[in-house]
């Protein structure tokens, strides 16, 4: 530490930097230890073990994430002393950066935009409200006629089958009923060297560009989470889907939907565990999430079969009824990849239009279905499974 202090000494008499780099402190270290060593080769180990190790503080991430939804301002500090070349080295092996000509570099990660236009978002809206009505109108019925035979495969705790009609409209609405665009994507696939595969996003807080744009719609929340799988490798039979919306009383999203509920709620299922000390924190755990009531009984939506089978009964949007919109999808899309970089276009229109209609509209025609009462309107107990199915292959007694 004291070579550490040293070399942190001398750039901040050179430079007025703040700490030293790593180059700096084995300078240091190498002009005070009379240790026989390559310090060159020491170095090369320390920077290949960061290499190997260096990863997100989970626990702090989730601090700063907590810190700003509360509307906190962070203040972050690092006593970080990889240099900003190696730290770049890292990011290109992992695929964050990518190298151009010139010894440029670009990403391919997506940040979104630190503004937005409030009317462009509002008009957006509008033309998905009218979607929605058109398929509230004619693509449900469909859905709705293609299920309507399943009772024999299927638990619902209330007994009330519109649940699962309303959960199966639901999913067809926002996987169903894309628009396919072309364009290459490949680039944007983030590979990782411990084998990650995935689109990276950054988000930031936007602030409204034009502040002077009076709002013309008063919308309730479109926020959603999901669609969520939960496949356990421990048990082939089980898996889940779910959505997270305000239609559920589900709390914790993502983070709290853990594949070990639907193990446990399995194996509890096939008599593997009993309300004992020997079970007790799987029991609890259950009971949190409200998957089982006190006096034990099942409170999800359960489907004896696979996954696949039951949804691939779904019939997917006609491309005559995505021609109604299509257009206007693709508009949209263009328009909203005005406010990314130009790498990151085919992106932004790829995404935009193929979920145009997405969770946004499926919420608009839950809206609908359960303002006019074509759906009656959900118990809190019926709140613990909407929008979720359990797939397995024994159900309730």
């Amino acid at each position: 530490m004291d070579e550490q202090n040293e070399a942190s000494r001398r750039v901040y008499a050179k430079y007025q930097y703040p700490h030293a780099d790593m180059d700096d402190i084995y300078e240091v270290l190498s002009e005070h230890t009379e240790i026989p060593v390559d310090w060159n080769e020491v170095k090369a180990y320390e920077i290949q073990l960061e290499r190997d190790v260096l990863t997100a503080n989970k626990e702090m991430l989730e601090i700063f994430q907590y810190a700003k939804a509360q509307g906190k301002r962070v203040v972050a500090t690092s006593d970080m002393y990889l240099s900003a070349k190696l730290l770049g080295e890292f990011l290109e092996e992992n695929g964050f950066l990518v190298r151009q000509s010139g010894d440029k570099f670009t990403t391919y990660v997506k940040f979104s935009p630190m503004t937005y236009s409030l009317e462009q978002k509002e008009n957006v809206l509008k033309k998905k409200l009218e979607v929605a009505k058109l398929l509230a109108k004619e693509y449900v019925p469909l859905v709705r006629e293609a299920v309507r035979n399943e009772s024999d495969r299927l638990y619902i705790p209330s007994g009330n089958y519109e649940l699962f009609e309303a959960a199966l409209v639901y999913y067809a609405l926002v996987e169903k009923c894309r628009i396919n665009v072309s364009r290459d994507c490949s680039k944007y696939e983030i590979k990782t060297v411990d084998g990650g595969y995935f689109t990276a996003e950054v988000f930031f807080d936007a602030k409204q560009s034009d502040t002077d744009y009076k709002p013309t719609l008063e919308l309730p929340s479109y926020y959603s989470c999901g669609s969520m799988w939960r496949i356990p490798e421990k048990y082939p039979s089980v898996s889940s889907w779910s959505i997270d919306t305000r239609y559920c009383s589900r709390q914790g999203a993502w983070q709290n939907n853990k594949t070990k509920d639907y193990e446990y709620l399995y194996e509890f299922l096939k008599g593997e565990i009993k309300d004992n000390q020997a079970s007790e924190d799987k029991f609890k755990r259950l009971r949190e999430r409200r998957f089982i009531t006190e006096d034990n009984h099942v409170n999800i939506m359960m489907y004896k079969g696979v996954a696949e089978d039951l949804f691939d009964k779904l019939p997917s949007l006609s491309e005559e009824f995505k021609k109604k919109f299509a257009d206007y999808a693709l508009e949209s899309a263009m328009l909203e990849a005005k406010n990314y970089p130009p790498q990151m276009q085919d992106l932004i229109v790829s995404w935009n239009t193929n979920g145009f209609v997405g969770n946004v509209v499926a919420l608009m025609v839950m809206d609908i279905l359960y303002g006019d009462g074509t759906f009656k309107a959900l118990t809190e107990e019926e709140k613990v499974t909407s929008q979720l199915i359990m797939f397995s292959d024994i159900l309730p007694e």
